[in-house]
């Protein structure tokens, strides 16, 4: 299975923003935003899920997980970060 999606978190103040791109063209497939109301660790895995599922797209062809952020929130970017780490981990072993 070819590996050839990525997915960015963006972190605006207190939006966020998934973005599902295709890794090569870099052309956002789908995206998807909410106002941070102090849940983003009980909303971002499974806002990660919808968007995979959405767009039937599988873990295993996802190749990174990126973040992008103001770094006004702090707490919201280190746990976006924290979430793409373990997540990049999990696709490489």
């Amino acid at each position: 299975m070819k590996k050839e999606f990525l997915i960015k978190i963006l972190i605006k103040g207190q939006q966020i923003e998934l973005q599902l791109l295709r890794e090569k063209e870099f052309n956002i497939i789908d995206k998807m935003s909410w106002q941070e109301e102090n849940n983003l660790s009980l909303k971002l895995l499974v806002n990660i899920d919808k968007i995979l599922e959405k767009n039937r797209i599988k873990k295993e062809q996802l190749n990174n997980i990126e973040v992008d952020s103001d770094e006004t929130t702090y707490s919201s970017t280190r746990i976006a970060k924290t979430v793409a780490e373990a997540g990049c981990y999990c696709l490489t072993n």
